[in-house]
């Protein structure tokens, strides 16, 4: 499996990405646009970094500060992660 720590191996490896707050006892997640975030913080931008542009997301639900990633293959229906357990969150209403 290949090491994916920059917005430009996400979208080589045909991933979506997500932000979860961070925020306790709120688990909302949304899917992110990856195309406007590689055009904004261009592609060798970190995924995970303790000031990146996830410690700059807004919860849209509870107003917390700061969200952690989560990376799914194109196309995979969240809802079975999520039975999975690969989320902690409700995936969002379209």
């Amino acid at each position: 499996m290949s090491k994916v720590s920059t917005l430009a191996d996400v979208a080589r490896m045909g991933c979506q990405i997500w932000a979860n707050c961070c925020g306790q006892n709120c688990g909302h997640g949304a899917k992110l646009d990856l195309e406007k975030l590689i055009e904004r913080f261009g592609p060798d931008c970190p995924v995970r970094r303790p000031r990146g542009f996830l410690s700059r997301m807004r919860c849209t639900r509870c107003g917390h500060l700061g969200a952690s990633p989560t990376l799914t293959p194109n196309g995979q229906d969240v809802t079975q992660l999520q039975h999975r357990g690969y989320f902690r969150w409700s995936a969002p209403s379209q």
